[in-house]
Order: structure tokens, then sequence, then C-alpha cells
């Protein structure tokens, strides 16, 4: 998952097995809760077409939960039961407890960790607030501390 700027989020998966070709559908469905209730936001008709645009999710502001079903049947109404795991997008919480450092935190998408997931967050910073962001450090850890410089025009 990929939560843009605006918040909008950006759902990708793996295509399931379809041997017989029986595929009917993808459901995405998303949660403010991790206990629910959960909300169908998209259904992709297209076996290849393996992301999924949430736009309004509103992912900049609080975490969001989301599940991925996959439907396929001679009929493509019967659910083959593949359902994926639960996922969280991750949300940055940042503060300026000390002068001259900021202290970022944020959370893991699933509990435990998946076996597919990167071992290291990859830590990036945009100095002028405009351009490209370059990695500064990595870490397991779901927090940092970063040195920041305040400049002011005389």
């Amino acid at each position: 998952m990929a939560v843009q700027s605006n918040g909008d989020v950006q759902v990708s998966w793996v295509a399931p097995a379809d041997p017989d070709n029986f595929f009917s559908k993808y459901e995405v469905y998303s949660s403010s809760n991790p206990a629910g209730p959960y909300t169908l936001v998209g259904t992709v008709n297209a076996y290849s077409t393996t992301t999924f645009l949430h736009v309004g999710a509103g992912a900049n502001v609080a975490s969001k939960y989301y599940y991925l079903k996959s439907y396929s049947g001679c009929t493509g109404l019967a659910d083959n039961g593949s359902t994926s795991d639960t996922l969280r997008t991750m949300f940055l919480t940042v503060s300026n407890a000390a002068v001259g450092f900021a202290d970022l935190s944020w959370n893991q998408m699933h509990v435990p960790v998946l076996p597919s997931a990167a071992a290291k967050y990859i830590i990036k910073r945009r100095s002028t607030g405009v351009g490209a962001y370059a990695v500064i450090d990595s870490t397991a850890s779901l927090t940092y501390r970063d040195t920041i410089d305040i400049v002011t025009g005389k």
C-alpha cells in the first residue's frame, strides 16, 4: 500500500493462482478501525489488474485498514476463500520535543510483520520543501530522530 500526499491510498497485490480461468473479481474493503465495520470501497473486474486507488481515503489524517477478497467459480459468484490479511496504512507522526530534532514515529502495517516485508524502514528527507526526497538513513525501529537545521533569513 502507498499513501498519496492527498490521503488517497494505492492498494496493490499479487494475483492469486487461477489455473482454470474462473476469475470473477477482486473486492477491496476498508475501515478506520481494525475491528470494523469494513466497507466495500472498490471492485476490480480484470484478473491482471492488481492495483486499486482508494480516492478520498483520508489516510493522511489517520491510518486506514484494508483487506482484499478474490472471487472465482463457474458462475463468478462463488467466493473461492481467498481473503487477504488485513493491512494498516502507515501513519507518520512528527514531533519537535527538543530544539534541533524531529522525532518521527510510525506504525507497522501488520502484526506480526509479514515475511514479505522489508527488514528496515527507509528514512527520506526533502531539505527545501520542494523537489525530490533523498535517503538519509534506515532503521528496523518504529522511531527515528533526525537532526534538523532551521535557517532564518535576515
